[in-house]
């Protein structure tokens, strides 16, 4: 499944809990360059497929591969230095830090100095400039001094955000970026990935289907732990196979 124009691959990934099989034997490959969205109903085992490829979880079987590297029994934080990186990676945001701090500190991590909170301000302060174009890069300079615990889920997300480009990711993880946005948020987030997938491969669970339609360039549908179709939203919204995973019509005459 390994592709010189596959970013990530993953090649037949099982994870077992006890009896249990929550991921069941899937293959897939990420393509550079794209937004890939991992769609499936409620259970599907779309979060524990996230934590495998991010080693978050260790694979019961299976390989891992992540821009030429097989990473299947790496440490998260290693896959993160190799550039595969989520936005909860820097522990989600620090609420009492302003908004410059909190990407300052994700900024620290970049550099190998992440927690050495004792450094002196002037050092510090050389990692303001990078800080302020991440946040302006996500609609957050003017607030750069705010303290984040006060911002609104939406812009709590970009922050988030910011914090995870701070590491230069050659590939962003996100989990339900959209999750509990109201419309115009969503529409600011979507803009937002638009943006970012311009300069690197985006990998998203994202439960919105009509953000799916707009967005990815091709979609997994998971069901059941297991990989059920794989294409263009076209392809996959009109498959009876993915229609009564999600809704279960089993005239197949209803779309996703």
């Amino acid at each position: 499944m390994d592709r010189p124009d596959h970013i990530l691959s993953c090649e037949n990934l099982v994870r077992r809990f006890g009896g249990f099989t929550a991921v069941d034997d899937v293959t897939l490959g990420v393509r550079k360059g794209t937004i890939h969205a991992v769609i499936g109903p409620n259970g599907a085992g779309k979060t524990t497929f996230f934590n495998l490829l991010t080693r978050f979880l260790p694979a019961s079987e299976g390989r891992i591969r992540f821009d030429g590297h097989d990473i299947t029994h790496l440490a998260a934080d290693r896959v993160a230095g190799l550039g595969m990186v989520r936005s909860f990676q820097i522990s989600a945001i620090f609420p009492t830090l302003t908004l410059l701090e909190n990407v300052r500190v994700a900024l620290q991590r970049q550099d190998g100095q992440s927690w050495d909170f004792w450094r002196s301000g002037k050092r510090l302060r050389r990692l303001n400039a990078r800080a302020l174009e991440l946040l302006d890069r996500v609609g957050l300079a003017d607030r750069a001094q705010d303290t984040a615990g006060q911002l609104p889920y939406g812009r709590k997300r970009s922050l988030e955000i910011a914090t995870a480009l701070a590491l230069d990711p050659k590939l962003l993880l996100l989990d339900e970026p959209m999750a509990g946005m109201a419309a115009e948020e969503i529409q600011r987030i979507e803009d937002l990935i638009r943006e970012i997938a311009q300069g690197c491969t985006i990998l998203m669970v994202e439960h919105n289907l009509s953000v799916v339609a707009s967005l990815a360039d091709e979609i997994t549908v998971l069901a059941q732990g297991s990989l059920l179709a794989q294409g263009s939203y076209a392809e996959v919204s009109s498959n009876p196979e993915v229609i009564r995973a999600y809704i279960g019509n089993e005239q197949g005459n209803a779309h996703v």
